[in-house]
């Protein structure tokens, strides 16, 4: 097989995978009604289920010293089959009770175990002036996959007597498709035995001691800068959930056009966004500088949200939504690059995704319920108080990225001067 073709082909289904893990833990976004039904569960207990799967990304940096001391791919394989095994256990106990419990495997299988192999492998799939594009063809392979992968678990559903077991066909479909992608990507990823033992014999040839290592990661500076883009980019784009209620509740469009215009924004604009972004931190040496313009440009585009006027014309809405989304995808191209831009190790790669997921993912623990409290206690003056936080997080999202680009010259400089004095 071609190299190109193989990286590209990796690159897609990892893509895919990653969204897989992804697909039951917020099976509500798409099969709202029909998990309720399903499972028997309240509006605030189906809140507790995303509770728990947030609670794996605190677990992430544990996930990543696995994924560094054995055999990563390994790690990887045997997480995405026991999540494709978690998906087909559910689907034959449809019950509450029985849902905590896999939510909770879930959360191991997906953020513990899945999520930091898949960084470091991802990673490792290209040299450091190829990471933004790697990993925005991977944000783009996400989406391609999502509506391929729904459109036919929602034949499955549409072929069913009822809704609960049309929402029983929809997960049996995510457990078979899951396992699939297992089968793909077991020929596809190569085995890092080589990589692991290349990169043993350096460190036992420069003495240093691997807990003296795990140290540096967790307290480099990079490793933080590294989760706040991260964080930036991922509570920001949770923000853009809220557009659809606001353009409906507040601006007075209807329900059909603000649901249509809600999945272009998801789906097609992340599918140029984040690869755009990715390039373009490339091409211009810095992803931390691509993360910049895309955070701004988000910036300067929710304000005008902010101040649009009820009755505003339709294609000026529809035109705003799109940059903001295509503003906030940019970002999202850029975000993962960050970690080799500030040198972090490769070496433990699975560690520093794992810290990183913590980080950068932590939105989930508290924002969904932060949102909620603000719009049930002001109403549709909620949004204001939503809109403003996501500002906040913008320009602290800036500023991160400033500083991360100053400590990158310092690192540069710092290798630069260590060059010098060995040739010397």
């Amino acid at each position: 097989m071609n190299n190109r073709f193989k990286v590209l082909s990796t690159v897609f289904f990892m893509g895919s995978a990653y969204g897989l893990v992804y697909a039951l833990p917020f099976i509500q976004y798409i099969f709202y009604d029909p998990f309720v039904e399903s499972i028997g569960a309240t509006n605030a207990q189906l809140g507790t289920l995303i509770a728990i799967f947030g609670i794996g990304n605190l677990l992430a940096p544990f996930g990543g010293m696995l994924a560094d001391k054995f055999n990563y791919k390994k790690v990887y394989m045997i997480s995405l089959v026991a999540n494709a095994a978690l998906c087909l256990l559910f689907a034959f106990n449809l019950n509450y009770s029985f849902a905590l419990f896999i939510w909770g495997g879930l959360a191991i299988t997906g953020l513990f175990g899945l999520f930091p192999a898949h960084t470091k492998i991802v990673r490792f799939l290209g040299n450091e002036n190829e990471q933004g594009k790697i990993f925005g063809f991977v944000e783009a392979s996400w989406s391609i996959s999502g509506v391929i992968v729904n459109v036919i678990v929602m034949a499955l559903f549409t072929k069913a007597a009822n809704p609960i077991i049309g929402f029983k066909y929809v997960v049996i479909g995510y457990g078979v498709i899951a396992f699939l992608h297992a089968v793909i990507l077991f020929f596809l990823i190569d085995d890092p035995k080589e990589e692991m033992a290349r990169i043993k014999a350096e460190n036992d040839a420069k003495g240093t001691l691997e807990k003296q290592n795990v140290w540096a990661v967790l307290k480099t500076p990079g490793i933080w800068f590294a989760g706040l883009a991260v964080f930036s980019g991922y509570s920001t784009y949770v923000s853009l959930s809220y557009f659809t209620p606001y353009f409906t509740d507040v601006l007075g469009v209807s329900v059909v056009f603000a649901g249509s215009l809600a999945i272009a924004r998801t789906y097609l604009v992340r599918i140029i966004g984040a690869p755009m972004g990715g390039a373009v931190g490339d091409r211009i040496g810095s992803v931390s500088k691509s993360l910049i313009m895309g955070l701004a440009a988000y910036f300067i585009f929710l304000l005008i949200i902010m101040n649009v006027p009820v009755g505003t014309p339709t294609a000026i809405l529809i035109a705003l939504v799109l940059l903001v989304a295509f503003a906030n995808f940019f970002a999202r191209g850029s975000m993962w690059g960050v970690q080799e831009e500030v040198k972090i190790p490769r070496a433990y790669a699975g560690l520093g995704a794992g810290v990183i997921c913590a980080i950068g993912f932590s939105p989930d623990l508290f924002q969904f319920t932060l949102f909620g409290n603000w719009l049930d206690k002001y109403g549709n003056g909620g949004y204001q108080y939503i809109f403003t936080f996501t500002l906040i997080v913008l320009a602290l999202g800036i500023v991160n990225a400033l500083l991360a680009l100053r400590y990158k010259k310092k690192i540069h400089a710092e290798d630069t001067t260590e060059q010098l004095k060995s040739a010397s």
